[in-house]
């Protein structure tokens, strides 16, 4: 008995549908309205995309009130959007807006609740060269000594291990093809770089981040994390 990929693929074979599924990648929860907006169609052709989106298991609804907010069914779909996005061609880009969106992307961005990108990649490398992870082909393993040194990081281990998901997943980058880190010490990362301000989001940009000037002291300082050119995306403070 063999697996129906049929559903996914006629859930994401229109480009509409992928570009809300591409902007709820950051984890957020948008409107129909946004969403309706952000992918260029009407109100109605937008509900009837997010229907199918819902009926195979990619998006989930809340209702707040009298407004439907969707987002991502769980880090599970987030994970393999994410590596499907190493298989799937870039989308064409024909003004000066859209390439940028796309290099911003590439620097930094959230997969789902998780530093992706150059950053995250980096962030990663430098968690294998201290010792925080083991890596094994494609996964990551904690290393014996992770937990002083995530102390040292400022990230409890123990709270991250109380999370009920995978303490550690690797998870394919579709800009850099090769591994940032997921689960829940993803998620602890990230949210542990974002409290001490040294990345925070992109101004105009849906799912982008950027290190600040902070960031990218801290980062290389503290946290050992050495940042190409093009994956500092550094911006101005304030």
């Amino acid at each position: 008995m063999g697996t129906d990929f049929s559903v996914l693929g006629r859930a994401l074979a229109v480009p509409a549908r992928s570009e809300i599924v591409s902007l709820l990648m950051d984890g957020s929860r948008r409107p129909a309205g946004e969403l309706a907006a952000a992918a260029g169609v009407s109100a109605s052709t937008a509900s009837e995309h997010l229907a199918v989106l819902v009926d195979a298991g990619l998006l989930v609804v809340e209702s707040r009130g009298r407004q439907r907010f969707f987002r991502i069914a769980h880090t599970g779909v987030a994970a393999a959007l994410e590596q499907l996005g190493a298989l799937a061609r870039p989308t064409p880009v024909h003004d000066y807006r859209r390439h940028r969106e796309a290099r911003d992307l590439a620097s930094g961005r959230y997969c789902y609740d998780h530093l992706a990108g150059a950053v995250g990649v980096a962030i990663a490398d430098a968690f294998v060269a201290q010792g925080v992870l083991d890596r094994f082909d494609d996964e990551f393993a904690l290393a014996a000594d992770a937990t002083d040194r995530l102390d040292d990081l400022g990230i409890d281990l123990d709270a991250v291990r109380a999370h009920r998901r995978a303490t550690v997943l690797a998870c394919l980058d579709w800009t850099e093809r090769r591994f940032h880190l997921a689960g829940a010490l993803g998620q602890a990362v990230a949210a542990r770089a974002t409290e001490l301000g040294w990345v925070r989001r992109r101004t105009g940009s849906r799912r982008g981040v950027e290190v600040t000037e902070a960031g990218r002291r801290g980062l290389a300082g503290e946290w050992g994390v050495a940042l190409t050119e093009a994956g500092s995306g550094v911006g101005r403070e304030g």
